[in-house]
């Protein structure tokens, strides 16, 4: 076990080695403007390196509560910063030695590599990215390596969060595509080629992206300075855009007058007025990657409403839709959404708004042209929507609908009849009925997304529609 040392003096290499199981972790020196890069545009360089700080705190209480009663020693290996820096970071309880690599996996082989040299029979090496990582977790990754030769944490994005291992593996981290959402596939795939046996652990989230800060929201205490405290009594109205200079005013105006609903647009790039038209009204303007799914989570991380309420740009709510939100979640439904009434008159589109409100009165499924809302409290707690380009209200209403009745008001909310002018009702309600059972039959959002487009005939994305894959950064931290 480590002993504890004077002020301003670390830990030693030679401190450590008293047991055979370390415990690595990997982290950057919380510098802004140089880590958590990808947050910066949603909160700020300032912000998003406080962040990163509040989660190496995290994890630095997790593992000094966990040591102090665990036979394992404590190694952070740190790059940015000096060994002062961090000491002032993570105090005695560890020993700080700096990175040595260029990549990422060569800078975990060398740091694992090291550790068995000086006579661990067991590593576990993890990341300060993820804030759900507690003392079971990382006594559970130990217990495993009795058993397995590999423990594998695999983050929800493709990486992976923690990796154990009962001797020096250095294929496992030659080869990798570092920064893709394949890290864990490929390291599961080395393993099989190997012959190892592996150990799964509970898939958790990690914090790369403004829309991960949802996961921060479930432990207020995490990043309190950062991110807002809920305000009872709020309504946050959440509205993604892309190129929506022509509906936003009109959807936007009639929520000013009440002093007890906080706005906020989520834009992912657009290209006319709709950044300076939502701005001039007063709305909170928020920048994001493409994507309906990842843009609502993104505005709700940052929202301070105690209920939320999801809203399309060309959707006009029912002049008494605060007090509707409030009766519906007071009659005890987890979530509410209102009565659809599309704004067009096509033969056949009041037979579409008769079979919308069957199925959402009926079957509890109502559409994000609907004005879902619930408290946000409760999707905190369900992480959210999928970070998905369609189908993502289809399936956040599944699962809401599990933990409780979602309700339908009788108040009427105008959609655009856009789309369905496009294309028809026919074609348009088709294409949709499509949609739905290729996802209820296991395809992908993904594939759903490009035959949606296909079959559109779209050739700019709205928002929530936007297939590109990106890449995140690595899990275990460089």
């Amino acid at each position: 076990m480590p002993r504890s040392r004077t002020a301003n003096h670390p830990l030693t290499r030679t401190e450590t080695t008293a047991t055979q199981r370390r415990l690595l972790i990997m982290t950057r020196y919380p510098e802004p403007g140089h880590t958590k890069t990808r947050l910066i545009p949603g909160i700020g360089a300032e912000a998003a390196a406080l962040v990163h700080r509040e989660l190496i705190k995290q994890v630095r209480n997790t593992v000094v509560r966990l040591a102090d009663s665990q036979e394992f020693a404590v190694e952070v290996h740190y790059a940015g910063g000096d060994a002062a820096q961090w000491y002032d970071l993570w105090g005695n309880h560890a020993c700080l030695v700096p990175q040595k690599g260029h990549s990422l996996g060569e800078r975990i082989e060398n740091a694992m590599c090291s550790a068995f040299a000086d006579g661990a029979s067991h590593v576990v090496i993890l990341g300060t990215d993820c804030p759900e990582i507690d003392s079971e977790i990382i006594h559970q990754a130990f217990k495993c390596l009795e058993k397995h030769d590999v423990v594998i944490g695999p983050a929800l994005d493709g990486g992976y969060y923690l990796i154990g291992l009962q001797a020096p593996r250095t294929s496992l981290f030659r080869g990798i595509n570092w920064g893709t959402d394949s890290v864990f596939k490929e390291t599961i795939i080395q393993c099989s080629q190997q012959g190892l046996s592996v150990k799964e652990l509970t898939p958790l989230a990690d914090i790369d992206e403004p829309e991960d800060l949802l996961i921060c929201r479930r432990y207020p205490d995490l990043c309190s300075s950062i991110l807002p405290r809920t305000t009872l009594g709020l309504v946050s109205v959440i509205i993604p855009t892309l190129n929506e200079e022509q509906h936003l005013a009109q959807t936007i105006s009639p929520l000013l007058e009440n002093r007890n609903v906080e706005i906020i647009v989520v834009d992912a790039g657009s290209q006319d007025k709709t950044i300076e038209i939502a701005k001039e009204l007063g709305a909170r303007v928020i920048q994001s990657r493409q994507g309906r799914g990842l843009q609502l989570n993104v505005g709700a991380a940052q929202a301070r409403g105690e209920v939320l309420l999801f809203l399309h740009a060309d959707s006009l709510l029912p002049a008494n839709y605060f007090s509707e939100i409030w009766s519906i979640l007071y009659q005890g439904g987890i979530a509410g959404a209102f009565n659809l009434k599309i704004d067009s008159e096509l033969p056949g589109i009041r037979w579409i708004e008769w079979a919308a409100n069957i199925r959402s009165r009926h079957r509890q499924l109502p559409y994000g042209d609907q004005g879902l809302f619930l408290r946000a409290e409760d999707f905190y707690q369900m992480r959210g929507f999928k970070n998905w380009t369609l189908m993502e209200d289809y399936e956040f209403c599944c699962r809401l609908k599990r933990r409780g009745r979602i309700l339908l008001s009788s108040a009427e909310i105008l959609s655009s009849g856009r789309r369905w002018e496009h294309l028809g009702v026919m074609k348009t309600t088709v294409i949709n009925q499509i949609c739905i059972h290729a996802f209820r039959c296991g395809v992908s959002p993904e594939i759903i997304a490009r035959l949606y487009l296909r079959k559109t005939g779209k050739k700019s994305r709205l928002a929530g529609e936007n297939i590109q894959q990106h890449q995140r950064d690595d899990d275990i931290q460089n």
